[in-house]
């Protein structure tokens, strides 16, 4: 797996990058009198770094993000038992990153946004990509579930935009063939080690040995 960034950062500084270019040549056209030139040139730098605008706040929307392209492990869960229905979760993530998670309830639930790019996108470059959202606990019953406390923590990284609202204020919409969010959950076992799994169809938790 790798971080979503790197395509849409090419994507980002290749227009910027002939905007700058084709800015001198207008500025240049302009000290010779070449008003038409000058104009069409400006008219394509300004196209130019709309598209740069527009791949820029997508790097920024879906930083966190991780794109897969098969079943792969977006972290590893270690679980402690602190007393009945109160357990300390370790998570380990793929780039070596640990934190810990005290949480309340009888089982472990974890959920993630996943988004599948239409066509066009991956021909240039984007891939399915998934960022794990929250960590909290779950209750087997349901009268606990609506009595006792909940805890819940973030495990999204914080970003400038949100990919979502990004996707309905600008023409992103277009690019995204599918967006959604997947959950799993698992029995709290003390010292039990889950690898929690995404793939096309969501999030699954698989039990290590």
């Amino acid at each position: 797996m790798t971080m979503l960034l790197s395509p849409l950062l090419v994507l980002t500084l290749a227009p910027l990058l002939i905007a700058l270019v084709l800015l001198g040549y207008a500025l240049g056209a302009a000290r010779r009198g070449r008003w038409g030139g000058a104009l069409s040139r400006l008219l394509t730098v300004v196209v130019l770094l709309l598209v740069a605008g527009l791949f820029g706040a997508i790097s920024l929307a879906t930083h966190g993000f991780r794109v897969f392209t098969e079943e792969a492990v977006a972290a590893t869960v270690e679980i402690r038992n602190l007393e009945p229905q109160l357990f300390n979760a370790l998570f380990t993530f793929p780039d070596g990153r640990q934190s810990g998670f005290q949480i309340m309830g009888d089982q472990l639930y974890v959920d993630a946004q996943i988004v599948k790019w239409h066509p066009v996108a991956t021909a240039i470059g984007l891939r399915t990509a998934y960022q794990l959202e929250r960590v909290g606990g779950r209750y087997l019953l349901l009268d606990h579930e609506q009595t006792r406390p909940r805890t819940v923590y973030a495990l999204a990284q914080t970003t400038p935009l949100n990919l979502s609202d990004l996707s309905r204020l600008t023409p992103l919409a277009a690019l995204i063939d599918a967006e959604y969010g997947s959950a799993t959950f698992v029995p709290v076992e003390d010292g039990a080690r889950f690898a929690i799994m995404v793939s096309h169809t969501g999030l699954l938790a698989r039990r290590l040995e």
